[in-house]
């Protein structure tokens, strides 16, 4: 069956066929979501895994499968999912690589590559972890917990060398951490050089996802050179909720580096600068101040539905604070606060709220902080 005569079913999705997600311990799947077991430990083995077949089989015949849950589960709650914005982006892409072409045939020459570059980070922000942050790590180190050591990708990954190679079909690397501006610079920028040297750069675009604390100076003179960077900059709170958040940074570094990046920006039309919200039971009674932050600095965002840890999550609350959100919420006529607010009460009711407690109060005593100063959810949690 190729693209042209597909029926394609609504379980479709164009990631196994045009993405490769590169983790730091040499994992590679189709998709930074997924959630089965890795497909390939190379980028070879990847390409011509069985359990690759298996996937593209399933999404092509209808089946949801289990490994794509996290978009199933966004879907279900009538979000849009990173399953609907690629298939968007990319079917016409997809149609011209498989144009006569079976859909189940090795394909090597992906459009998008994201690169999860190491789990090196500087911050321990409140929904992440050790898997992600040796910030975590240490402070699970410091208090006798289980942690994960430092785990950068290596400058011998064959994914580095498959680029290169294939260079001129792709049309997007996109950059993960840990922090990606704090890990493995002098690679990353040996690796943006060739590009630029080889003359595709101009045809690629990079993306970069951030917590804005870092600025690197040598690697952003560089982006001038491709089709178009994107630096998308995490944002979950204003100032001491920020701060508390996204521990231990500062929101006066963060206000200056995003002044840096603006700058840059202004500089180099190929460059944008815009934000992720992750939007969590942590921060959704001041949604509406962020966003109206980010309008006025005329920063555009994105909205990321906190999916884990579950015990943070807008939708595994209890029923009675769904219900206090919701009231507080009600009256705010942003319409994206009201889809939440809509399905918010759609979505099966766990119990995390007491969990939720115990979690904060146990990263309070570890930081010496306080979340009822910081955080406009204590209101709730506490009444």
């Amino acid at each position: 069956m190729t693209a042209d005569d597909a029926s394609l079913q609504p379980t479709w999705c164009v990631n196994p066929f045009l993405q490769v997600h590169q983790s730091m311990d040499a994992q590679i799947t189709p998709c930074c979501l997924y959630q089965g077991e890795a497909i390939g430990k190379t980028i070879d083995e990847y390409i011509n895994s069985p359990k690759l077949q298996k996937l593209k089989t399933e999404l092509l015949s209808g089946t949801q499968s289990a490994g794509c849950k996290k978009c199933w589960s966004i879907e279900s709650v009538g979000l849009q999912s990173k399953r609907h914005r690629d298939n968007k982006t990319y079917q016409s892409r997809f149609q011209l690589l498989y144009h006569k072409k079976d859909l189940l045939e090795p394909n090597l020459n992906f459009a998008e590559y994201y690169i999860r570059l190491g789990n090196n980070c500087n911050l321990r922000c409140a929904i992440c972890s050790d898997v992600v942050s040796t910030g975590w790590a240490s402070e699970n180190k410091k208090f006798g917990l289980p942690y994960r050591k430092k785990n950068n990708i290596r400058r011998n990954d064959p994914i580095w060398q498959h680029m290169l190679d294939h260079a001129r079909y792709i049309k997007l690397i996109e950059f993960i951490g840990g922090e990606p501006l704090f890990i493995n610079l002098p690679l990353q920028i040996e690796f943006l050089q060739k590009l630029i040297d080889m003359g595709v750069a101009k045809n690629i675009k990079l993306r970069y996802h951030t917590n804005g604390t870092k600025f690197n100076t040598d690697i952003a003179l560089l982006w001038q050179y491709f089709k178009e960077v994107t630096v998308w900059i995490s944002i979950d709170g204003l100032e001491q909720s920020f701060e508390y958040q996204r521990y231990p940074a500062k929101w006066s570094v963060l206000t200056t580096n995003i002044n840096q990046f603006i700058d840059l920006a202004s500089q180099y039309p190929n460059i944008k600068i815009c934000t992720t919200c992750t939007v969590s039971v942590l921060n959704i009674l001041e949604l509406d101040t962020i966003i109206n932050w980010f309008n006025t600095h005329g920063l555009p965002y994105h909205l990321n539905i906190l999916e884990s840890p579950v015990e943070y999550g807008l939708f595994s609350q209890e029923i009675e604070l769904k219900q206090k959100i919701l009231d507080c919420l009600s009256p705010i006529a942003n319409l994206e606060i009201q889809h939440l607010v809509n399905n918010l009460l759609l979505a099966e009711t766990k119990t995390q709220t007491q969990n939720l407690k115990s979690k904060l109060i146990s990263m309070d005593q570890k930081r010496l902080l306080t979340y009822s100063e910081c955080l406009l959810l204590a209101n709730l949690l506490d009444s």
